[in-house]
């Protein structure tokens, strides 16, 4: 489980193409940073109802199977 406190996308980043994080690198993954985090509208961070949110990346990533 992953949880995300950022107020700010500076050097945040996602890596795209892999099937695990604790693999060797198989030649499809990509490291993809982030332009803006979309918090769920509803979010609380007291309760944590609602704790999820949109990542935009900076550029568009087509990955096919």
């Amino acid at each position: 489980m992953y949880y995300l406190i950022y107020s700010s996308t500076s050097g945040l980043s996602v890596k795209i193409g892999t099937h695990s994080l604790t693999s060797t690198v198989t030649g499809f993954e990509k490291s993809v940073t982030v332009a803006q985090v979309i918090k769920h509208p509803s979010y609380n961070s007291i309760t944590l109802r609602y704790d999820i949110a949109l990542l935009k990346l900076s550029v568009c990533y087509c990955y096919l199977f």
